[in-house]
């Protein structure tokens, strides 16, 4: 299937018509879903699992799930995740975005880099706090596949942050926000571990 713009001339009596058609959208080649084995670990009742793990797990804890869509060099994929990093909190989180391979020999394997937005929703459960952010981040990583198995280990960096809380007297902020822990670096890159599943999309052509 091309992605040529296709122009067709359509004749009448008195004139000549050109229909031009744009590029067709690009069918998947494949669906996948995966899970993130790190999150589970980082509510664990120690201060190394609820303080440094997640800087190993994507910042996710608990159920954390993946999904998306394999184009033939890119990968459109959300993620949403829920737990509790702590006994005094709860952390819900959704991600939305695209990665684009660097090689066009080979689709859905390889390095890669990209894009996210991500909405995260922390909860004081002995104060009802709710404290609230949308997050774009930057993303790299390798992707290999096998059979129909995947194994994704990516680095992620913040870029800015939109916050807002139920707290009184507070109002919405917004900045760059390039570190989740500044006592540590004020550029603080994580990690981010997805083990999955691929389901080829045997209708394409």
């Amino acid at each position: 299937m091309s992605n040529e713009t296709d122009c067709i001339a359509d004749c009448h009596p008195y004139c000549i018509a050109i229909v031009c058609r744009g590029p067709k959208p690009e069918k998947p080649t494949a669906f996948f879903f995966g899970f993130n084995p790190v999150a589970p670990f980082t509510s664990l009742p120690n201060q190394f699992a609820n303080l440094y793990l997640p800087l190993l797990s994507n910042l996710e804890t608990g159920l954390a799930l993946n999904g998306g869509i394999i184009l033939r060099q890119a990968i459109i994929e959300s993620r949403i995740s829920y737990g509790k990093p702590n006994e005094l909190f709860r952390l819900f989180q959704f991600h939305s975005g695209y990665n684009h391979f660097f090689s066009r020999k080979t689709h859905s394997s390889g390095l890669y880099a990209g894009g996210f937005i991500k909405y995260y929703h922390l909860l004081n459960i002995r104060n009802r706090i709710r404290n609230s952010s949308i997050i774009p981040y930057l993303a790299m990583g390798y992707r290999m596949e096998y059979r129909n198995m995947f194994f994704d280990f990516r680095l992620n960096q913040n870029v800015y942050a939109i916050s807002w809380s139920n707290r009184e007297n507070t109002g919405m902020n917004s900045g760059f926000h390039f570190s989740v822990c500044d006592d540590i670096s004020p550029v603080l890159p994580y990690l981010c571990i997805n083990l999955g599943y691929v389901i080829e999309n045997r209708k394409r052509r």
